[in-house]
């Protein structure tokens, strides 16, 4: 039997009553009653107080499980790292002391000292050098087998394979395997299937397939490509070679809307684009087999100075170290008529009227790195 705790609904006095019945007698006033409302409130209030209450025991439960767990972790590993720490003690300890205890041995010789010491170092090594063999190996195997051959290459390419660090243990999937440099920045790599798309290294791109991105060093992790804008879809090269030559000399930067397609025999020739460059007419020729790319400059305002100036500039795209004297030498040499040459890898045809004191045209030619 359950008492409940009620008031009567004629005197108001306090009454302590079972909660199984219906009718309730009042002492107070005499007055009698039905209380099936009443209780129905008080169970419903009831249940609503146990349910929470469990709830609430339910929460705290998982909260003390997890701390458990969590201390029991704690425990766990730091009993692992000094287990580990333990065996590789003894594993670097025990040559030194096996070898102090052989050299203090009164029942050896000092031949046979000197014997066992040399032969016991060697087997250290020997065993040593197969456990770092297996761990390259197994490194290997596991990057190829979670993304390529491509991408261990390319890793290996870049900052070389005993730089990276990671849990390579068949125990641990694919997507919980991580990479690590030696600073303990992360390696994102993205794969199209078995294609390397892009490699980073603490969220910065040190390869892509895209070229529209900015490249970094994977040692000091500074920009060492700047992406490509696309002021000519139609020619990588000549894209290549306006990037170039706009990073060299952004005052004077050249734009989509200054090129044209070369019209040449009833045909536009997509490899090739007309321009004016600092006054100039210019044709610059593409190719998408090679990474060469060639000038032609027309001097139609016969002003040899200017010109010149130029031709500085363009040589420069492509080997932006030599000095303006040399060029200016080198193309002051050139005798009359057409002359073709190459100066450090770029090539020179050179056009010069009767007396070699004018250029008419010339068209350089140079590799686009």
């Amino acid at each position: 039997m359950k008492l409940i705790e009620m008031k009567c609904k004629n005197c108001g006095a306090k009454l302590k009553v079972d909660s199984e019945i219906k009718d309730v007698h009042c002492e107070f006033c005499h007055s009698d009653f039905k209380i099936d409302d009443e209780v129905k409130h008080h169970k419903l209030d009831d249940m609503e107080k146990s349910g929470y209450e469990f709830e609430k025991g339910r929460i705290r439960a998982q909260q003390e499980n997890k701390n458990e767990n969590y201390i029991n972790n704690n425990y766990l590993q730091k009993n692992k790292n000094k287990t580990l720490w333990l065996i590789l003690a003894w594993i670097f300890l025990l040559p030194f002391t096996a070898t102090y205890f052989i050299l203090k041995s009164n029942k050896l010789d000092k031949k046979k000292k000197i014997f066992i010491v040399v032969i016991m170092w060697i087997i250290f090594f020997i065993i040593a050098a197969i456990g770092s063999l297996q761990d390259e190996e197994e490194k290997k195997n596991r990057i190829i087998e979670c993304y390529s051959q491509e991408t261990y290459d390319k890793l290996d390419e870049l900052v070389g394979i005993d730089n990276i660090n990671g849990y390579f243990s068949n125990s641990y999937t694919c997507d919980k395997l991580s990479l690590k440099n030696k600073n303990y920045k992360d390696f994102l790599i993205e794969m199209d299937g078995k294609n390397l798309i892009s490699i980073k290294l603490d969220n910065k791109y040190i390869y892509s397939v895209d070229n529209t991105v900015d490249i970094y060093d994977p040692i000091t992790l500074k920009i060492k490509e700047k992406k490509l804008i696309e002021y000519y879809k139609d020619d990588e090269n000549i894209n290549k070679f306006i990037n170039l030559y706009n990073n060299l000399y952004p005052e004077t930067k050249i734009t989509s809307d200054m090129l044209t397609v070369y019209h040449h025999h009833g045909s536009d020739h997509k490899d090739q684009v007309k321009i004016n460059i600092d006054g100039f007419d210019s044709i610059i020729t593409g190719g998408l087999l090679t990474n060469k790319v060639s000038v032609y400059i027309d001097n139609g305002k016969n002003d040899d100075v200017e010109i010149k100036k130029l031709i500085v500039k363009i040589v420069k795209v492509f080997n932006s170290s030599l000095k303006d004297e040399d060029i200016i030498e080198h193309i002051n040499s050139q005798g009359i008529g057409s002359n073709i040459n190459t100066f450090n890898e770029i090539e020179y045809w050179t056009n010069k009227n009767s007396d070699g004191s004018k250029i008419l045209y010339i068209k350089l030619t140079g590799v686009i790195n």
